[in-house]
């Protein structure tokens, strides 16, 4: 069943009104691992605890708290290490790769234990979301390295799933009601033609789909079943997009350059980033459509550099990397207003 949004009139442009701002008016914290050469956070939950990955000779993941303590963190045999989110609970979801290059699921626990998980007979398994209840979204690879989505229960029961038609499915956030959201393809390659899906509660997948648009990559959904993320025109410019629950569209734009929506929460606030002559910039869409826009006081202001927001909590803390002068990356968390 598609329901995706075609109609002209379904596509609600939104009012994007620029806020001006100083990063001096806001409180960056700043932060590296130690001993890192680079720190990406990727994920804030209610609680201000942050995960993410960080550089050494190769990749481990990490947990900061609220306090600023910090725990590294690798599962068993790994050599590549990627958490992608922590949930209200302080569980962790992600995935890793073996000497083998073969990659794999995981689940750590409040207190540090680390629950490895493969989808059968995959080769290769991938934890993408979790939500308060414990369910885990994901893609796994068949045998012919295909891929396709799943969701995993608590008790560790996996349920497959795949868009009508698709030859790659990948799954990328899911809300406390159990619903997911990724994109899928028809054809290669994949991520310049990705159709966007929601696949419900009760397992039904519809089509999320922008006018005119060459791919729809849905990246975040909230509680209430909100959508967020960017789309490709043809000629390759991103632009950002919410989704309502009824299907409406508002596309975001700021400037001329590739704009993206990262991370939504249950407010209705959105945070991504924006690229303005090569360089990334932060940005939040409030409730009201109001645009504010940030840079971390010691992001870099050349091609490639700046500020680039990962995930916004319900409190409104936006945690993400910037890249500084010296091309080096590190995290930083800020609160909006």
């Amino acid at each position: 069943m598609d329901m995706g949004i075609s109609p002209l009139g379904a596509i609600a442009f939104a009012l994007l009104v620029a806020v001006p701002t100083s990063a001096q008016a806001r409180k960056f914290t700043n932060f590296d691992i130690p001993g890192a050469m680079e720190t990406w956070p990727a994920n804030v939950n209610d609680n201000n605890e942050i995960t993410g990955n960080y550089e050494t000779d190769t990749f481990h993941g990490f947990v900061r708290t609220s306090d600023g303590t910090i725990s590294t963190f690798d599962p068993p045999g790994s050599v590549s290490t990627t958490p992608i989110e922590i949930n209200s609970n302080g569980e962790v979801v992600g995935s890793f790769y073996d000497a083998a290059h073969t990659g794999h699921g995981f689940l750590r626990e409040p207190n540090g234990s680390i629950t490895v998980f493969d989808v059968p007979k995959s080769a290769g398994s991938f934890g993408a979301a979790i939500n308060d209840k414990g369910l885990i979204a994901g893609t796994f690879l068949d045998s012919n390295l295909a891929a396709h989505a799943f969701v995993r229960k608590p008790t560790g029961k996996v349920v497959m799933f795949d868009p009508a038609g698709s030859i790659s499915t990948s799954s990328l956030d899911i809300n406390n009601d159990g619903a997911i959201t990724g994109y899928y393809c028809t054809m290669s390659p994949c991520l310049q033609n990705g159709i966007g899906f929601l696949r419900v509660p009760t397992g039904e997948i519809v089509n999320v789909t922008v006018q005119d648009a060459q791919a729809t990559i849905p990246a975040s959904i909230n509680s209430e079943g909100w959508l967020g993320g960017a789309y490709n025109e043809f000629g390759g410019l991103k632009i950002g997009f919410l989704r309502t629950p009824d299907g409406g569209i508002s596309k975001i734009q700021i400037g001329s350059g590739n704009t993206y929506v990262a991370s939504l929460n249950n407010k209705e606030w959105a945070a991504g980033s924006y690229q303005v002559s090569g360089v990334n910039h932060g940005f939040a869409r409030r409730p009201d459509g109001t645009i504010v826009k940030f840079d971390d006081p010691d992001a870099g202001t050349e091609t490639s550099e700046g500020t680039q927001p990962a995930a916004i909590n319900n409190g409104r803390y936006v945690t993400g990397s910037y890249e500084d002068s010296n091309r080096h990356s590190h995290g930083f968390l800020v609160r909006l207003r």
